[in-house]
């Protein structure tokens, strides 16, 4: 047997043996976990996310980075360490940040200015956030009617730049945003249900809440309140012409959009969106989503569905440019990874599910949606040609085998760029 692969073998059975390796992040001066925190290297060439209890896998972490690490959290101290430090036998590695506390006159908070903050952000989605492409590697569970029906798959979610939808065909255009599948398991068959899959409609909600924030007149715009967190100060306002609350911070940093309420979206009357909250990773030069929730309802069916999505790891946007295909002009490239997005292989048997890494993603994904799955649900298997064909008995088989190729393809050139699961 080949050496490496015996220590990879005796590496896993260690880890599987003494449960997940983590390292947890908590307030110095509370104690209390830090959810989301960042792990990032020197360059913040790559990000690794911190989950809602303030874990990430120490696996991950071994993994993604070779030197130093610095972990961090808006509104606390930067720490670093060495990632070469963190390997031993230890089943949990605490570090404590400690919270930046400014202290400010009352004539310096008298002087902020929430208009001229929200079209700050406003003109940073126009310039930069709005032209930015990204990849993000993500977990996501579908579940609907309670959790009667579930999906559960790793993927990869991107974006190209905001769009404007509008035209005869606007509803059904998810504009720049893809997100596909690397492993994916459920326990029902799928209908063909309209023209909107609930991928499709992570697209749709993301860039249509975020063009009209774009786009929207400050007069038509509520201030709710605004108080400084630790060392940053946050605005919170409400967006009067989807009844959206949005975050953003006195860097112009968009934090979090929440709502409570139906919101209305060009989406016919096939689809109506409930609540939801999406969380944004703190950064000037991204727009990237840490996590999603939504609910919602598909009204011919009358099917109630939870959506919750987790960001894992943002590689270097630069690597993103590396594997566009050369077969393909950029602005037709959205569009073909849109249509691969449908193109989902499930296979609950894939050694995948049943690693340590996918272990931890579990339960993070349980500890965010606040709910635990049956853990003998009863998979039902399918490749994504039989199921296309199955769907669509009219459909080009060569041109469904060309698209499943080139998939299949491209995510073996993200696994070889440290990107994929």
């Amino acid at each position: 047997m080949n050496v490496k692969y015996f220590i990879c073998l005796f590496f896993c059975f260690l880890i599987t043996s003494v449960g997940a390796q983590v390292i947890q992040v908590v307030d110095a001066e509370t104690g209390e976990p830090i959810p989301f925190f960042h792990l990032y290297d020197y360059q913040k060439s790559k990000v690794l996310m911190g989950g809602p209890e303030g874990t990430v896998s120490l696996i991950e972490v071994i993994e993604s980075f070779q030197d130093s690490v610095y972990i961090s959290h808006l509104g606390y101290d930067k720490i670093g360490l060495m990632a070469s430090s963190l390997d031993s036998n230890q089943s949990k590695f605490t570090f404590e940040l400690h919270p930046n506390f400014i202290q400010l006159g009352e004539a310096q908070a008298q002087v902020f200015d929430e208009e001229q903050l929200f079209v700050r952000f406003q003109q940073k989605l126009k310039l930069r956030l709005s032209q930015n492409s990204w990849l993000v590697r993500v977990h996501f569970w579908e579940l609907i009617n309670g959790t009667s029906q579930v999906t559960d798959e790793y993927g990869l979610l991107g974006f190209g730049g905001l769009a404007e939808r509008k035209g005869k065909f606007g509803i059904y255009d998810k504009s720049n945003y893809f997100l596909l599948s690397q492993h994916a398991r459920r326990n029902f068959e799928v209908e063909q249900n309209g023209w909107h899959s609930t991928k499709d409609l992570i697209g749709i909600i993301a860039n249509e809440i975020l063009w009209l924030i774009q786009e929207a007149k400050f007069k038509k715009v509520d201030v709710l309140n605004s108080q400084r967190e630790k060392s940053t100060f946050v605005v919170n306002y409400r967006l009067d012409e989807l009844d959206v609350q949005l975050k953003i911070s006195e860097e112009a940093e968009l934090l979090e959009i929440n709502w409570e309420n139906p919101i209305s979206l060009n989406l016919a009357d096939e689809i109506r969106i409930d609540s939801g909250e999406i969380r944004f990773f703190p950064d000037s030069e991204l727009l990237v989503p840490i996590s999603f929730r939504v609910d919602f309802l598909r009204i011919q069916s009358q099917t109630r569905h939870q959506f919750f999505l987790l960001s894992s790891f943002i590689p270097s946007p630069m690597n993103y440019r590396s594997f566009l295909s050369e077969n393909y002009k950029l602005e037709d490239y959205y569009n073909l990874v849109g249509q691969l997005g449908n193109f989902d292989d499930f296979n609950s048997t894939h050694r995948f599910f049943q690693s340590s890494k996918a272990r931890f993603e579990t339960r993070k994904m349980a500890q965010f949606s606040k709910i635990s799955l049956d853990q003998n649900l009863d998979w039902i298997d399918g490749n994504a040609i039989d199921l296309i064909s199955k769907k669509n008995p009219e459909a080009d088989k060569a041109k469904v085998n060309e698209f499943y190729l080139y998939k299949k393809a491209l995510l073996e050139e993200l696994g070889k760029l440290g990107m994929a699961w």
